[in-house]
């Protein structure tokens, strides 16, 4: 009686390992695809290149994961499970998808989204969001940037007191009135942004990256999405952004101490950002 139990549980313990096994091969075969972010701070065109992307016939291309109280409830319980089995899972949202990706600001995941207090082994989970990403070895990261930060600083303050954060093409545009921007919170915007893109450039040294510039993206749309395309193994696809820029004004019409501004960052590394 002994020997049959005993049996019964190596054939038990058997039959698992073999599910485990037939689990993890399956799930290696069935995700055979590119795995990328979009990495970059808010306002430097990121929902204009995931527009760019998301037609693709082989890209899946997630919004940003990790800025809603939702996502962020969800990716607390287990922030690798979230990862690998929510986010880059088998994937059947596309035939054969060949590359899935996703947003992530550099600030995120954005704590501001969840209720206060924030429980320490939630703070201590999130924390663990970037050491898993930087140590997937297959990952692939678009560090996109902005040349001109004032136009970022600008278009957050702008969206942020509208409250409108994308233009769809078909949408008429109308220009907001001219506002003022604080010299100190710009300065500290200029120095933080700067320090977090060194950040960032040096964290991800081991995996491939591609730098792009939001500039670059609008002058020449299609010379720097087949970089991206070469870049994630894909063959070239002409794609179409739904969206459009919500201000085509000068920085001058737009900021209504804008002089007074760039008197005050005339002599310094940023005032190459005051051009008009």
């Amino acid at each position: 009686m002994k020997i049959d139990k005993f049996l019964e549980r190596v054939k038990q313990s058997i039959l698992l390992e073999c599910s485990r096994i037939s689990t993890r091969y399956l799930n290696n075969f069935l995700k055979k695809y590119q795995r990328f972010i979009i990495l970059g701070t808010y306002r430097v065109g990121s929902n204009y290149l995931r527009t760019l992307l998301s037609p693709h016939s082989k890209i899946a291309m997630y919004d940003e994961v990790f800025n809603r109280q939702k996502n962020l409830l969800i990716a607390a319980k287990d922030p690798r499970d979230y990862l690998e089995n929510v986010i880059f899972r088998i994937f059947l949202g596309k035939p054969k998808s060949a590359a899935v990706g996703f947003k992530i600001m550099y600030d995120q995941p954005r704590l501001a989204c969840l209720p206060s207090p924030i429980p320490e082994e939630t703070l201590r989970s999130l924390a663990e969001v970037w050491p898993i990403l930087k140590n997937m070895k297959d990952l692939k990261v678009i560090h996109l940037k902005r040349r001109n930060m004032l136009r970022t600083f600008l278009s957050f303050e702008v969206a942020n007191r509208s409250r409108k954060y994308l233009q769809n093409i078909t949408e008429n545009s109308e220009e907001a009135e001219p506002i003022a921007l604080d010299y100190n919170a710009l300065l500290e915007y200029f120095e933080k942004t700067s320090k977090y893109r060194i950040y960032y450039d040096e964290y991800f040294k081991g995996h491939p990256v591609i730098e792009i510039f939001y500039e670059d993206l609008v002058e020449n749309c299609e010379k720097e999405m087949r970089k991206i395309f070469e870049l994630l193994n894909l063959r070239y696809e002409k794609t179409h952004s739904c969206l459009k820029k919500q201000s085509t004004r000068k920085d001058s019409d737009a900021i209504s101490n804008y002089y007074e501004l760039k008197d005050k960052f005339r002599d310094t590394q940023w005032g190459a950002f005051f051009e008009n």
